[in-house]
């Protein structure tokens, strides 16, 4: 009941939108960015700069159907009361998962590390199959009256839980489920910032604390798909660049840096058999080397 409550709270909202605002809304869940954005913008380098945030973290073209309300997904959430802002948490991301398990730890959460799962052990039952506990690699068992599981629906239910446990249906939407990203990421020591030459200096400035995109249209980002599609990796790949030590001095020695390289596009499953533990070298150099395009002294 209380489900149905929300969805009808939900739906009364959606309802009283304007004309307009639910044909925005309806073009934002089925249009390609690129169809969404001309609709708003004239300028390439603009266009890009939004056209980003379609494709981050999303093996997809910006002329991809459905790729504009990756766009949209990217505004929720808040930072301190900020909607739409993004934050970092002093002392890098593991600082995050430091408080989770100081949380748990107090809650009487016992943490095994070292300690990953072969399987998901399922009861059956008249009202059908139950987690019942999981099976670690080391041969271990720990049985619990409720099982949570955060990774991926394909890594569960295709090789942790047994195929019997699922209905025949269900097993054929997940063999079909999508499921890949095609970013390849990246940290780098740095013994000084990066000097751009559309904006020259080794000093701290305002674009060195933010959000750094080496992409410059929407051509250059589909070139970038198109190219991981046939040949695995882009020959020209999108970078974003973040320097979180320009506003946490705790993550690098006085005068030094990291940047963190978020890259496209860069397939999943690489063709031709080839494996991802023998190309990461070049992928990496790769990228090093785009930056460089950019920013001369990076490498």
């Amino acid at each position: 009941l209380p489900g149905i409550l929300r969805a009808l709270r939900q739906g009364g909202r959606l309802a009283m939108l304007s004309r307009e605002r639910k044909r925005d809304l309806l073009d934002l869940f089925t249009k390609s960015a690129r169809d969404f954005l001309n609709g708003w913008f004239e300028s390439e380098p603009v266009k890009a700069a939004f056209g980003f945030d379609a494709v981050v973290g999303n093996y997809a073209s910006p002329d991809t159907p459905g790729s504009a309300y990756v766009l949209l997904h990217h505004t929720f959430g808040e930072v301190n009361g900020k909607k739409g802002a993004w934050g970092h948490a002093v002392g890098g991301m593991g600082a995050i998962t430091q408080a989770m398990a100081k949380a748990c730890e107090k809650a009487g959460v016992e943490i095994l590390l070292d300690a990953p799962v072969e399987a998901v052990h399922v009861e059956s039952g008249p009202g059908g199959g139950k987690a019942a506990g999981v099976q670690l690699v080391d041969g271990r068992q720990i049985m619990a009256p409720i099982v949570s599981a955060n990774v991926n629906p394909a890594l569960l239910y295709k090789r942790l839980v047994p195929p019997s446990a699922l209905p025949a249906d269900f097993r054929k939407a997940i063999d079909g489920y999508k499921n890949g990203s095609g970013t390849f990421r990246m940290n780098v020591a740095l013994s000084e910032l990066p000097d751009f030459t559309c904006l020259p200096g080794k000093a701290v400035a305002e674009h060195h604390q933010s959000g750094i995109v080496l992409a410059p249209s929407l051509d250059y980002m589909d070139a970038a798909y198109r190219d991981a599609k046939a040949f695995g990796m882009s020959r020209a790949p999108i970078v974003e660049m973040l320097i979180p030590s320009t506003l946490d001095t705790s993550l690098a020695p006085p005068g030094q840096h990291v940047a963190s390289l978020f890259c496209q596009q860069f397939a999943p499953s690489l063709p031709d058999g080839r494996s991802w533990d023998d190309e990461r070298e070049a992928a990496a150099d790769l990228i090093i080397d785009t930056v460089d395009r950019w920013a001369p002294n990076f490498k």
